[in-house]
């Protein structure tokens, strides 16, 4: 049994784990609003036929009481004026006349002495609970089964007194099908407006599923299309609630990922440009040389030219994978404080040697002492190097190039400024740009891969920092780099 059990329930969980959204929202939202419905209609339903049953059996009670008081001063009057009985008893069938109500008169014997249903027999009654109420003054109703129609009846009674003497006992009865009947209407009412709930409460499920499951329905086949190839296509924004703001959200990712894929595209173009030029240079030469015609001084400068360019090739390998590597490492990476004065004159004094062949002064300028960063030593390295190194190459004979380390709570600010050509104003923004050069044939020629600021910038940013670039034709420029102190009490 107990396997049983397990098993069908293992099997309820598949088939509703199989079912769409949709389904489950509408079968659960459904069953809800019918449980609450038919409780509600169950409850409502029960009272109001409880509530019913007490005003008839209320009502016919005062109509017992109204009849009696009447009977009582038709007694009086018979007495004093000299009416006779058969005027009281046409009065009484007034009463009862076009209802199904039924009037009985029982003498204080409980004998009985008329009634307006001509199948009630002569009789003597019983002391039923109701005419038992009546003699003791008191109101009580009885449900039973009529002897005379064989149906089911209510009863109630009511003491008939002429001035303090007790003349007898009015019975007014009514079948009790009359208030199953009301009870019944009711009850239909209720099922009805119950009916009604439900299908509202069906429609509106089917609505919120629509409306929450249909922009899901449309994220999935946007994603299905950007995989299948179609990067452009986003999915309409149904509003701002949670359902909008994952729309929002995809198309974000989606805005980013075609961004990054291009980025990717540009790149692997831009890279196959850079190895196709050296490549299509060495295949040249090693064919010429191959060949074996060439005048000996000439093969020597073609083989000097092939380590030339063999040398550019594994530089721009190196670059290659150093970037590779930076954008894997993650952003959470653990850093560690940095004392960056020793770094900054390592690297001001191993590329003085070659700001001196250019004849561009390299100076350094900075406190005794600087807080530490939070950082890596070999990415600070990387970033100075390459600042230096590119503004060297950049400032003509007879300029200079100044590296300025200075504290700017809550950052150390990293200066390097040159007095070169500069950088015209719609280049600035391309210059972190993989392979992008301002002067092309120049970085060529220079040996430059056009990687060093797009490797500065990832690293600026692992160190959760900033760079920026000032610049003017002809008016040199000025990278700066803040990160972050170590701590915050080195802002003190």
């Amino acid at each position: 049994m107990k396997w049983l059990a397990v098993t069908g329930w293992r099997r309820l969980k598949s088939f509703w784990a199989d079912r769409s959204l949709a389904t489950k929202f509408v079968s659960v939202y459904f069953l809800v609003g019918l449980l609450i419905v038919v409780a509600l209609t169950w409850r409502s339903g029960s009272q109001l036929a409880t509530a019913l049953e007490e005003e008839m059996e209320h009502e016919l009670e005062i109509e017992a009481f109204i009849i009696a008081g009447t009977l009582g001063k038709d007694f009086e009057d018979m007495l004093e004026y000299g009416r006779s009985p058969s005027q009281i008893l046409t009065l009484i069938h007034q009463f009862g006349e076009g209802t199904d109500s039924r009037i009985t008169f029982y003498d204080v014997q409980l004998n009985l002495v008329f009634s307006t249903d001509p199948n009630v027999r002569p009789h003597r009654a019983s002391l039923t609970p109701e005419l038992a109420a009546a003699l003791r003054n008191s109101e009580q109703h009885d449900i039973r089964m009529d002897p005379w129609t064989q149906e089911m009846r209510l009863y109630v009674a009511a003491p008939v007194y002429q001035e303090e003497d007790l003349m007898g006992l009015l019975q007014i009865s009514i079948p009790w099908q009359r208030v199953q009947d009301r009870i019944n209407s009711e009850w239909g009412r209720l099922i009805v407006t119950g009916l009604l709930a439900i299908l509202a409460n069906t429609l509106l499920s089917l609505w919120l599923a629509w409306s929450i499951v249909r922009p899901l329905q449309q994220v999935t086949q946007a994603a299905r299309a950007i995989a299948g190839g179609h990067l452009d296509r986003r999915v309409p924004v149904p509003g701002k609630d949670e359902v909008g703001m994952l729309a929002v959200a995809f198309n974000e990712m989606a805005e980013r990922l075609q961004e990054m894929i291009a980025r990717e595209r540009l790149f692997i173009a831009n890279a196959s440009h850079e190895l196709r030029s050296p490549l299509t240079s060495l295949k040249l030469r090693a064919e010429m040389l191959r060949e074996g015609r060439l005048p000996p001084e000439r093969q020597r400068r073609y083989i000097m030219e092939l380590e030339k360019e063999a040398e550019r090739l594994h530089a721009l390998a190196n670059r290659l994978l150093d970037l590779s590597r930076l954008q894997l490492r993650p952003e959470t990476e653990v850093l560690e404080p940095v004392d960056v004065m020793p770094i900054a004159r390592d690297v001001v004094e191993t590329l003085s040697l070659r700001a001196g062949r250019k004849d561009v002064q390299l100076r350094l300028h900075a406190p005794q002492q600087l807080p530490k960063v939070r950082a890596s030593a070999d990415g600070l390295r990387e970033i100075l190097v390459n600042l230096i190194d590119n503004a060297i190459k950049h400032t003509p004979a007879g300029g200079s190039v100044d590296v300025v380390l200075t504290p700017e709570p809550p950052y150390l600010r990293m200066e390097v400024k040159d007095t070169g050509r500069g950088i015209p104003p719609e280049d600035l923004p391309h210059i972190f740009e993989p392979f992008y050069r301002v002067d092309k044939a120049r970085r060529r020629q220079d040996g430059g891969s056009g990687l060093g600021l797009t490797i500065v910038k990832r690293l600026v940013d692992l160190f959760h920092g900033r760079i920026e670039v000032y610049s003017s034709p002809g008016e040199g420029t000025v990278f700066v780099v803040r990160i972050p102190f170590e701590s915050a009490s080195a802002t003190s």
